[in-house]
């Protein structure tokens, strides 16, 4: 039986008996960072899903010949998950709780990446479309509770240490996610024809592996099941309670302004690949002229086409 320890919210006041715990230690005495190390294993997970979303998008292109427009249905199915199951992964974290939320989103995860073995074989772009929708699916669930979930493991005046701490290794997945994608997507063989096509299902069924043994994990792994302090008083019956959160406006404009974020976030993300392969910048001569004195530095990396386009030696 998970065992329940009272949390009060990030932005309560700092009382000399919370001044005195550690970053990582609870109301009841016990130190919980061995769960904080396993949710940061979540950070760099959706983050590393996202990065090889994001170089999907050209390959589709190339693959499939898609305009930018048909392609663009990636990064669509993508947060359509996040859309669909946002609200029901809210209901179900509170059903299951913390543990049983990871596992379950965790498990959907694995559901998505497994489907891209199949929908290699029948390399139709609607299955890598719902492949791309489940797994985006199950990194709600993921989202949902590890963040909220990282400001109260310990005291409040830590909270945002914990959640930036986890940020940044989400921001590693973030970059390994398109150095995979693009090592599996863009692959060719000896005859320089792309085999892209035929390897798009190995990251995700890596990513499958990872998130089963992670589920695993989180199964026996100790999760205390830490509850918030209610300040807004939602969940009292009281005649003067603001029962529905939407009544908040800071609330409702947060949403506004997250939509507006992420709407322009995919979009750059999604295309800056087009716009650096079609806008190639000019080479300096230096760079490339091994005679000269300070060429050296950048010649020994790059070398410039006829086509103008720059390529790593």
């Amino acid at each position: 039986m998970m065992t329940k320890a009272r949390a009060t919210a990030p932005a309560a006041r700092m009382d000399p008996h919370t001044a005195r715990r550690g970053m990582f230690v609870i109301e009841d005495g016990r130190n919980v960072a061995f769960t904080f190390f396993l949710l940061v294993f979540l950070f760099a997970l959706w983050g590393f899903c996202n990065g090889m979303i994001d170089v999907m998008d050209k390959h589709f292109q190339e693959e499939l010949h898609l305009n930018l427009a048909q392609s663009a249905w990636v990064q669509f199915a993508h947060y359509l998950g996040y859309f669909l199951m946002a609200i029901p992964a809210g209901w179900l974290a509170i059903k299951l709780g913390y543990k049983g939320g990871i596992i379950a989103g965790l498990l959907m995860v694995a559901v998505g990446g497994f489907w891209f073995i199949p929908a290699t074989q029948i390399a139709q772009f609607w299955a890598f479309l719902l492949g791309v929708c489940i797994i985006a699916a199950g990194l709600t669930f993921l989202e949902t509770i590890a963040n909220p979930y990282t400001t109260v493991l310990g005291p409040p005046q830590y909270a945002a240490t914990r959640i930036n701490l986890a940020q940044s290794i989400n921001g590693i997945g973030l970059l390994l996610g398109p150095i995979a994608g693009g090592a599996f997507f863009y692959s060719k063989n000896a005859a320089g024809i792309s085999t892209g096509s035929e390897q798009l299902w190995i990251p995700y069924a890596f990513i499958g592996v990872v998130v089963v043994v992670l589920s695993i994990i989180f199964f026996f792994a100790p999760m205390p099941d830490i509850e918030m302090e209610d300040d807004y008083h939602i969940d009292e019956s009281r005649p003067d309670a603001r029962q529905s959160i939407w009544s908040h406006p800071h609330f409702w404009m947060a949403v506004l302004a997250q939509f507006l974020y992420v709407a322009a976030q995919a979009g750059i993300f999604s295309f800056f690949i087009n716009y650096m392969t079609s806008q190639v910048p000019p080479v300096p001569a230096s760079w490339q002229a091994p005679g000269v004195s300070n060429a050296g530095f950048f010649s020994g990396w790059i070398e410039t086409h006829p086509n103008g386009r720059i390529w790593p030696r």
